[in-house]
């Protein structure tokens, strides 16, 4: 018996019959994926440390230390970060870690970023702490994870 290769509705079938296993197969990953994720708790970032580096008329430039803390029993590889500076509830500067670093299984590692602070904003930040007399301020951001699909990104706040 032989098979026409002639008949359009025979190769058509092949193709959707393939592409109908190829999703198959990716949503099986996804969810795979997502079964292994789902279980994760977040990663915490502290400030350990900041310092001021440099002045300028516009921005200043911050050195900090950031406590990165793994509440998980696996490690973390972690391929640089993020963050953003938060002042009074306000964004007033960003900041990157670019190195590549592990936190290991329940433990915590300090790891130094630089953050560029709008000089501007945060006067008028300032200005607001001092009249209410009081100062809130945070680290929120993305870790950049490396895992079997490759990069991913864990916000944390």
């Amino acid at each position: 018996m032989t098979r026409s290769t002639s008949n359009p509705g025979s190769s058509r079938h092949h193709l959707v019959e393939g592409a109908v296993r190829m999703l198959a197969a990716v949503t099986i990953a996804g969810l795979l994926g997502c079964a292994t994720t789902a279980s994760v708790e977040p990663l915490e970032v502290t400030l350990d440390d900041l310092e001021v580096a440099e002045v300028t008329v516009f921005e200043t430039t911050l050195l900090a230390r950031l406590r990165i803390t793994n509440p998980n029993p696996e490690p973390f590889a972690i391929d640089g970060a993020s963050f953003k500076l938060i002042l009074d509830g306000k964004k007033v500067g960003t900041g990157t870690a670019p190195a590549a670093f592990t936190v290991e299984r329940l433990g915590s590692t300090v790891v130094d970023a630089e953050f560029h602070v709008n000089n501007a904003t945060a006067l008028l930040r300032v200005k607001d702490i001092i009249d209410k007399q009081t100062v809130s301020y945070g680290v929120t951001g993305s870790l950049f994870c490396q895992g079997t699909f490759g990069t991913r990104r864990m916000k944390f706040e």
